[in-house]
């Protein structure tokens, strides 16, 4: 039953490439879906692996099934008919692989911010050999064979209304010469909204800055970010950071965190010193931002 509550989440955000221009953004809204962490998303796209059997279960509900379920059932059986409904997967699969293995890398307990930025460098390198029509066509190619193992419709192109020529004139409309074409083009869209939501959500100067503050705590490289923190005294801090990492051993903003408050319960039983206080104090403003 896992299976078709995927394949029915499938069926409502209506992933089958179209063409039709009201309906245009389903793909995007899926990738929108994606950002926002949808778990359910994951499970859904197994349905490829398992396409067959889906098939089965659906065909064996529309016709054992009460009279609505029987009904839906076979709405989605003849949906998964279709072998554009399978090019849909396989492109969604592609493009969701990356984004999975960025979600994956980013949630280890031991991750840096500079292993954050250096996994989303190689995921955007790994995007951007996506986007040639060498790609596209392979991606097309296993879509057809996988629609002619299964003896599924054939991937079609879909019937697009052409405008009239109060809107366009005396130019002729363009006309994808075939699927494959269309569904190229499709690709770019989508392509498009991964690259654009990588940009928005990690190319900003405030990673760069945590990137930075995080090598002073962790390596003790001095930077000149640390002059846009007035509470923080440079020199001083070089010293206290050196000593800190010939006394201890870290790897992570985390580590050092726990190093720190052991070191603060322990303050709180000395009589404070000025310059001790101070280097505290840098301490947890470095850590505040790291």
């Amino acid at each position: 039953m896992k299976i078709v509550g995927g394949v029915k989440y499938l069926a409502r955000q209506g992933l089958a490439f179209r063409g039709v221009d009201k309906e245009s953004g389903n793909f995007s809204q899926l990738l929108k879906y994606k950002a926002e962490g949808d778990a359910e998303l994951t499970t859904w796209l197994k349905v490829l692996s398992q396409y067959e059997s889906v098939l089965t279960a659906l065909e064996e509900m529309a016709s054992c099934s009460s009279s609505d379920t029987s009904t839906k059932a076979n709405g989605l059986h003849g949906t998964f008919l279709k072998g554009n409904t399978v090019l849909s997967l396989v492109v969604a699969e592609d493009l969701m692989g990356d984004l999975e293995c960025l979600n994956t890398s980013l949630q280890l307990r031991k991750q840096t911010v500079s292993g954050m930025l250096e996994a989303v460098d190689h995921v955007k390198t790994s995007m951007q050999d996506k986007r040639t029509e060498e790609h596209i066509d392979v991606l097309f190619a296993k879509a057809t064979a996988m629609a002619t193992k299964l003896d599924l419709q054939p991937i079609q192109m879909p019937h697009i209304r052409k405008p009239t020529k109060h809107y366009t004139g005396q130019a002729a409309a363009h006309i994808h010469p075939d699927a494959q074409s269309l569904y190229r083009a499709q690709f770019y869209n989508a392509w498009d909204t991964v690259n654009t939501q990588f940009i928005e959500r990690f190319d900003q100067a405030g990673f760069h800055k945590l990137q930075q503050l995080e090598n002073m705590l962790l390596r003790g490289d001095m930077d000149k970010v640390v002059d846009e923190y007035p509470e923080l005294n440079s020199r001083l801090l070089q010293v206290q950071l050196a000593m800190f990492g010939a006394n201890n051993t870290y790897q992570m903003s985390s580590d050092v965190a726990s190093i720190i408050r052991i070191i603060v319960r322990g303050e709180r039983s000395l009589q404070s010193g000025g310059s001790f206080n101070k280097a505290s104090a840098g301490r947890r403003c470095l850590l505040s931002r790291g």
